[in-house]
């Protein structure tokens, strides 16, 4: 799984290599995932144009 993340404005192209080695050490140990980190200039990414939107589940708990 590749994922690709948005590089900082003010970050520059060489500072990456340190930078996805945390990101997919940290993805690897919250979701337990391996995945390779590509890094992608800053506005290259599409921006989403909707909001979020919470889901409340209101089910009946069984008891």
């Amino acid at each position: 799984m590749t994922i690709q993340v948005e590089r900082a404005e003010s970050t520059k192209p060489s500072e990456d290599v340190p930078v996805t080695h945390r990101l997919e050490d940290a993805i690897r140990r919250n979701l337990l995932v391996r995945g390779k980190v590509e890094l992608v200039d800053y506005g290259t990414l599409p921006r989403t144009e909707r909001k979020s939107k919470r889901v409340f589940g209101e089910r009946n708990s069984l008891e």
